[in-house]
């Protein structure tokens, strides 16, 4: 998991599955740069669940970086 958050500051959340490369290098660069990120473990062998697809409905691929308040 990503370094803790402070509450007052916005969060960054990292929709992810660790057997992507693409979401290893994404991993790699938040680590480099110092952000804190939470990170959500997106299970790439079933289809996407109804609450993800709302958040990512262009493509429902991994990774997927957002902020939230």
């Amino acid at each position: 998991m990503g370094d803790a958050t402070d509450d007052t500051k916005e969060k960054l959340i990292l929709y992810t599955n660790h057997g992507c490369p693409w979401a290893h290098r994404a991993h790699i660069i938040l680590k480099e740069l110092g952000l804190a990120y939470e990170e959500t473990i997106i299970d790439l062998e079933r289809p996407r669940e109804e609450w993800y697809l709302k958040i990512n409905d262009v493509c429902s691929r991994s990774p997927m970086p957002r902020d939230e308040p």
